[in-house]
């Protein structure tokens, strides 16, 4: 176990890459977003929801572009969009009610006789992503990467701290501006890892001779 761990460690790769420093960049800007940017900023579909947007989708096509391990960049493909899918309320936020921007319909509303067809279209796609996951036995190329490929440790540590912080935000200290730009870290962070997977060569698995 111990040598497992320390391989592990020598792994690390703590060089900070283009695609790091937009994670960086969102983490050292909470606290000024917290005391100085306007509130609106932090509304729903407003200017960090839509950017959340934006990585989410470079996420996806990075994801795609992947040619070594397709199934599992198309798995990472799904997750990104189960993401983007939560972020615009399965697509809610396009009807909000007249005169407000931060506001919206109910899918009762929306479509009075089928209001329990996006959400259970939503279901369907993320049991089909757990499916898929061990259906093409992903775990087996997932324990690959965990066993032999470098980490962009920053990226990581990041990609971690947006989930903590978000949901501190959103629970213990709820502020919105604080939840919504340590989420901006996490996805920027997230696409990031993602990126470097796929385009970088110091973390392609090496393969076997």
């Amino acid at each position: 176990m111990m040598t497992f761990v320390k391989n592990l460690f020598s792994r690390l790769n703590w060089k900070v890459y283009p695609t790091t420093i937009l994670g960086l960049i969102s983490l050292f800007a909470i606290i000024p977003c917290i005391l100085w940017l306007p509130a609106k900023y932090a509304n729903e579909n407003s200017f960090f929801e839509n950017l959340q947007l934006f990585i989410l989708g470079f996420a996806v096509i990075f994801a795609l572009k992947n040619k070594e391990h397709k199934s599992l960049f198309k798995w990472f493909a799904m997750l990104s969009f189960i993401l983007f899918l939560r972020e615009i309320n399965c697509g809610r936020i396009l009807f909000p009610y007249a005169g407000s921007t931060t506001s919206f319909k109910t899918w009762k509303e929306i479509l009075p006789h089928y209001s329990w067809l996006p959400n259970t279209l939503y279901g369907l796609f993320m049991l089909f992503t757990l499916v898929y996951f061990f259906y093409k036995k992903l775990y087996h190329e997932l324990w690959l990467y965990i066993k032999s490929a470098n980490f962009p440790a920053i990226d990581i540590i990041l990609f971690l701290l947006g989930i903590i912080l978000g949901t501190l935000g959103e629970t213990s200290f709820p502020n919105e501006m604080f939840e919504e730009v340590s989420e901006t870290m996490f996805y920027f962070s997230f696409m990031s890892i993602i990126y470097l997977y796929t385009f970088n060569p110091i973390f392609k698995l090496k393969k076997k001779k």
